[in-house]
């Protein structure tokens, strides 16, 4: 009997503990989300985070807490990850800089509006480089051009026409005999 309840007690204590765990995190504060958001609720906090936004007197109470309540949500489910993300991007960022190359390539087909860390007061002249240089790019490429004909000397002869119109006689073997 007291194998069985030494068994037993193993399997209890591990449960145990886990629920001893999530009474901890549950009294930090620091406990992930019970359940996530579904798909719909994620187009739904980006439809009205985009609507805020534009008009901000657009959104209703309700909708603004239920985009919040979901932010909130993924930050908590992925925060970690996010924060991991964003360092990672800034030491690319950082080595190579391609926020820079990102935005300048933005503003020379849309006019400005790209770019994270653009310098506003640029020359004027090597900006009017850049733009010159970047009308050819969205166009597309002509195509090459036809080879040259080739000269009537070259060319392979051509059977002479004044031998027979007609077609070339049957052999005689090839006859059918009657």
């Amino acid at each position: 009997m007291n194998e069985l309840t030494n068994r037993f007690a193993r399997f209890n204590t591990s449960a145990a503990q886990k629920q001893q765990e999530q009474e901890q995190q549950a009294a930090a504060g620091t406990a992930a989300p019970s359940q996530g958001t579904t798909w719909a609720q994620k187009q739904a906090a980006l439809k009205t985070a985009s609507q805020f936004q534009k008009d901000p007197s657009q959104v209703s109470f309700a909708d603004a807490k239920a985009a919040a309540s979901t932010a909130n949500n993924f930050r908590q489910r992925h925060g970690e990850q996010v924060a991991a993300g964003y360092s990672k991007a800034q030491g690319v960022n950082q080595k190579y800089g391609v926020a820079d190359k990102v935005g300048g390539f933005a503003n020379k087909f849309h006019g400005g509006g790209g770019g994270g860390a653009q310098d506003q007061a640029a020359p004027a002249p090597a900006a009017q480089d850049t733009t010159a240089s970047a009308a050819g790019v969205g166009k597309k490429k002509p195509p090459p051009p036809p080879p040259p004909k080739k000269k009537p000397g070259l060319a392979a002869p051509t059977p002479a026409a004044s031998e027979e119109d007609g077609p070339p006689p049957i052999p005689m073997s090839t006859r059918p005999n009657f």
